[in-house]
């Protein structure tokens, strides 16, 4: 990293998730972390969220994909080195 530039970090309170309903505490898992993400995107000032930024969710006038097109993306990706693989295998 270079240095002089803003890195935000936030800690949130503790959860003690007992295993009763995995799905239920990882959907308030998964709300409490998308809160923090949000406070630090907005506590920086704007001209450190540029325009089109690949790290920045779109929202935010960012680039970054959406969790279902990065999903689609990596789904790809996969099927990609699948190919591949089999292609080598063939030779």
């Amino acid at each position: 990293m270079s240095r002089h530039h803003r890195i935000d970090i936030e800690v949130g309170e503790p959860m003690h998730p007992t295993g009763a309903d995995p799905t239920a505490e990882t959907a308030e898992l998964k709300a409490r972390m998308e809160a923090m993400l949000e406070r630090c995107i907005l506590a920086s000032p704007p001209d450190e969220r540029p325009e089109g930024a690949w790290w920045l969710p779109q929202q935010y006038g960012g680039s970054a994909p959406t969790t279902e097109e990065a999903a689609a993306q990596y789904a790809e990706e996969r099927r990609r080195r699948a190919e591949a693989r089999a292609a080598k295998r063939r030779r």
